[in-house]
């Protein structure tokens, strides 16, 4: 009997997970500023690879077990490019616009 309760808990938790109910507290890794580099990778233990973007939408969404947010704030600091900016800065792009002309020049 117990063997089926333990089942049953198991597949609860299991939809609450997935309907995006989270475990854990929030953690922001990057400590109130901002990530200025999503796209770099970074490696821990317990995580595997995992983007800097995945990292704080996982944080802030409450994925990422309690026991690993400190450690994560110091690690990731300098690789995800920490920042008082945009979440997702813009940089600027700057065209160059040439005119062809097929007349000739008499």
């Amino acid at each position: 009997m117990t063997l089926v309760i333990r089942y049953l808990l198991f597949i609860l938790l299991m939809e609450l997970f997935v309907s995006g109910f989270c475990l854990y507290s929030t953690c922001d890794i990057c400590s109130g500023l901002n990530v200025t580099n999503p796209s770099m990778v970074v490696n821990m233990l317990y995580l595997g690879v995992i983007s800097c973007r995945n990292l704080y939408e996982n944080g802030i969404k409450g994925n990422i077990p309690t026991h690993l947010c400190d450690p994560l704030k110091f690690y990731c600091r300098e690789p995800c490019g920490c920042r008082n900016t945009t979440l997702y800065p813009i940089q600027p792009v700057k065209y160059t616009v040439k005119i062809i002309s097929n007349k000739d020049d008499k």
